[in-house]
């Protein structure tokens, strides 16, 4: 991805390392004035947030997949049984 792709909303989405402000707000410059631009490096992280959230979900389409392909295998067992008390929060306990 190239940081000239970035949208504002996306660069925003994550903390400025150099000026050390909070999401969603613009990064200042050392006197406390708004910079015209975030910082190269606020770019680099947001770039590296977006890649890390894409291979994260490419990751659970493909274990998606693969339970899917699990579950067709087994004919005649009960899906339902298989799918009973599954939380889908993320934490993997039931």
């Amino acid at each position: 991805m190239n940081s000239n792709e970035l949208t504002r909303e996306q660069i925003s989405s994550v903390p400025c390392p150099s000026c050390l402000v909070a999401v969603g707000k613009g990064c200042v410059l050392y006197l406390g004035g708004l910079r015209s631009g975030p910082h190269l490096v606020r770019k680099l992280s947001a770039i590296d947030a977006l890649e890390r959230k894409r291979a994260h979900l490419v990751h659970l389409s493909r274990f998606a997949l693969w339970a899917r392909a699990w579950l067709l295998e087994r004919p005649g067992q009960d899906f339902d049984k298989h799918l009973t008390g599954l939380r889908l929060d993320g934490n993997g306990r039931k």
